[in-house]
């Protein structure tokens, strides 16, 4: 009862995130037009074309979207160095491990409002082939500087999740950032993916304001001081669930899958496999 939403003392805990829902409703609405007219060329923008120009650029190849929980190991990540079959995606700041090790993941991506707003011209500078953020179109995206080595991505809100099979045109949250990096590597052409360092299991404090961002906290993470001591996006566990679930169930109608390759954690929705099994 306590977190259903016909319950008035739910409501008023979550108001600012809802509010913040509320308000990019035009701006949705919107994106939706515009996104009509990019795709029957009567509009042009690089991000839309640059999202367009992945399609299949990957297509039979596996797909580690790797995370950034404390079972992280980089000495397994090292496995997969040189290995032309196997697409590597990160997220957020894991580049923060780089002098550590030598392994690089191909592609970085965020889709966390508020580690953007602190990280995302740090996050553009690390070294990974390319870099994808969201949201598009909002002020504090054009306050980064991406040198062209970043494409923004439009991000959707909301419930229920909805699996977009044309990143360019949009993507749905989820609730984390590896869903939308799911998106991105299906329009590239991969089916089978795997997740690793996804120990779903997070320990934080809020400061009870009733937005999504107020988290504190460290520990959460295999990199040391990760947040900085900066406050950040409390996890919604049901909604990565619910992402990760039907993102499987489109992928098994293609012939591929989502699986989890973590060590440990406690993600039980998805079908586990042994990481080594998969670089071997």
């Amino acid at each position: 009862m306590k977190n259903k939403v016909y319950n008035p003392l739910f409501l008023f805990s979550k108001r600012k995130a809802i509010v913040s829902r509320i308000k990019e409703v035009p701006g949705n609405l919107l994106w939706r037009f515009l996104s009509i007219l990019l795709k029957k060329g009567f509009l042009y923008h690089p991000d839309y074309q640059s999202l367009e120009a992945i399609k299949d650029i990957h297509k039979g190849k596996k797909c580690v979207l790797i995370g950034n929980g404390p079972s992280v190991k980089l000495g397994e990540l090292e496995l997969l160095k040189g290995n032309k079959n196997i697409v590597t995606f990160c997220a957020n700041r894991f580049h923060l491990c780089f002098e550590q090790t030598d392994f690089r993941p191909e592609y970085l991506v965020s889709s966390d409002e508020q580690m953007i707003r602190d990280f995302g011209e740090e996050m553009v500078s690390s070294d990974v082939n390319h870099v994808f953020l969201s949201d598009l179109y909002k002020p504090d995206c054009l306050k980064i500087k991406t040198d062209g080595k970043a494409t923004w991505v439009k991000l959707f809100h909301g419930r229920p999740f909805r699996f977009s099979k044309n990143i360019e045109e949009g993507a749905m949250a989820g609730g984390g950032t590896l869903i939308m990096a799911l998106q991105i590597g299906y329009k590239m052409g991969i089916r089978d993916f795997y997740l690793y360092g996804v120990d779903h299991s997070f320990e934080f404090k809020n400061h009870g304001d009733g937005s999504n961002n107020d988290a504190i906290g460290d520990g959460n993470h295999f990199i040391k001081n990760y947040r900085s001591a900066k406050a950040w996006q409390s996890p919604r566990m049901e909604l990565v669930e619910e992402a990760f679930m039907k993102s499987d169930m489109i992928l098994r109608k293609e012939g591929g899958a989502l699986k989890n390759a973590t060590n440990g954690g406690k993600l039980e929705v998805l079908e586990r496999v042994d990481f080594g099994s998969l670089v071997s």
